[in-house]
């Protein structure tokens, strides 16, 4: 395993390297004079616009600049906001906590829900319980988590108004308000993980099932957790590995609308505030974190394959 691991870091070097090169490449996308889009566009003054071609290195050659940025970028620098002037790692430590709650939450209801769901569906495949499991999960995929956000907000937080609409309150401050203010974001959240979940095990524990080695263990008296449990939910877990790594990736992208339907000031407030001041510093900053959450998540997976299936270890 630990071979295993070594593998995967070394391949994972060049390309952080050739994602940091195009998150840096981000300034070639503002239109016309970068220097002068971001300090203001037309009504610039030449000041501010030296100021900020200097602050941002735009007047050394393109390499230099992702050199610079790289090496400060390694060192946890990642500059400093043009809207607010504070540095972008304060801030991102400010707003990765709450976005990371939600994401959290919604993780763990989605794999509450669709490991229990793929499990009962594909013990029983052609079922009731199966069709309807089946039904409920493409409707669980077909739906965009903002519009099941708005959907939440209506009908538990304006007319039963038993979750607030809006806002967030820190776990340090009060825990039941806490958890009352990221249901409805991590329930709208979940729904597309549990039902993408529920789907694959459905589908591989199913196909598991009619296996001989499955057989044989009903065969000599094992019990139904034991042989699911130990035996078929463990081979079946592979594919759905691989898809809650891609939906916990996607649940990043979609609590940056969810946080702003709910008011959140997260990573999603963050990002859009930026993106509406042209702060490309905050934009490539977040976008950096981004890269380096998906990179860690291959990695766990790569990890994950290697314990579920031996076979990897070796290959």
């Amino acid at each position: 395993m630990a071979h295993l691991i070594l593998r995967r870091l070394v391949a994972l070097v060049p390309t952080m390297l050739l994602a940091t090169f195009a998150v840096f490449g981000l300034i070639t996308l503002v239109p016309g004079d970068a220097a002068q889009t971001l300090a203001g566009g037309d009504n610039a003054t030449p000041e501010r616009v030296a100021e900020v071609r200097k602050e941002m290195g735009l007047d050394k050659p393109f390499l230099v600049q992702y050199w610079n940025w790289l090496k400060g970028a390694s060192h946890g620098d990642l500059g400093k906001s043009l809207a607010s002037g504070n540095k972008i790692t304060t801030e991102l430590r400010q707003a990765l906590p709450v976005s990371a709650s939600i994401v959290l939450a919604a993780v763990i209801l989605g794999l509450l829900f669709g490991v229990s769901a793929g499990v009962l569906a594909g013990m029983r495949p052609g079922s009731r319980l199966d069709r309807s499991l089946v039904g409920a999960t493409t409707l669980g995929i077909a739906i965009p988590s903002f519009v099941a956000a708005m959907v939440l907000i209506l009908l538990f937080a304006v007319q039963r108004r038993w979750f607030p609409a809006i806002g967030f309150t820190k776990f340090s401050d009060s825990p039941l308000q806490w958890l009352k203010s990221v249901t409805l974001p991590a329930i709208a959240l979940s729904l597309g993980v549990a039902a993408s979940i529920a789907r694959q095990i459905r589908a591989a524990l199913a196909d598991v099932l009619g296996s001989a080695y499955i057989r044989t263990a009903w065969a000599k008296g094992g019990s139904t957790g034991r042989v699911v449990g130990k035996h078929a939910l463990k081979n079946a877990a592979i594919p759905a590995v691989t898809v809650f790594a891609l939906q916990v990736g996607s649940l990043l992208g979609g609590a940056l609308i969810v946080e702003n339907i709910f008011a959140i000031p997260g990573l999603g407030t963050y990002v859009l505030r930026g993106v509406l001041a042209l702060d490309l510093p905050v934009i490539q900053g977040v976008a950096l974190m981004f890269v380096l959450i998906n990179v860690v998540l291959s990695l766990l997976v790569d990890i994950s394959y290697g314990y579920l299936n031996p076979k990897v270890r070796v290959s």
